[in-house]
């Protein structure tokens, strides 16, 4: 067995490298699919910043400019 990994040391590097890799990758994917989604919105306008809530369902207008309106909706916004 030693002399099969003496000889075979780069191949069981480079092996190990792409498992290392590859369970990474799909830890992060994992990670990515599982997070939970903000609870708020933050809408940068004329360089002032609010931020809405998403769990309250409604059509809304900006605080800066009332003209620029949105809705919220099932935890989504979307500008009208």
């Amino acid at each position: 067995m030693r002399e099969w990994m003496r000889k075979n040391r780069r191949a069981l590097l480079w092996w190990t490298a792409i498992a290392a890799v590859t369970a990474a990758a799909l830890i992060w994917a994992l990670l990515q699919v599982t997070a939970p989604r903000g609870s708020r919105a933050k809408i940068v306008c004329g360089g002032r910043v609010e931020f809405y809530p998403l769990d309250e369902d409604g059509v809304f207008g900006l605080e800066v400019d009332p003209s620029i309106r949105f809705e919220v909706k099932d935890g989504a916004i979307r500008f009208i």
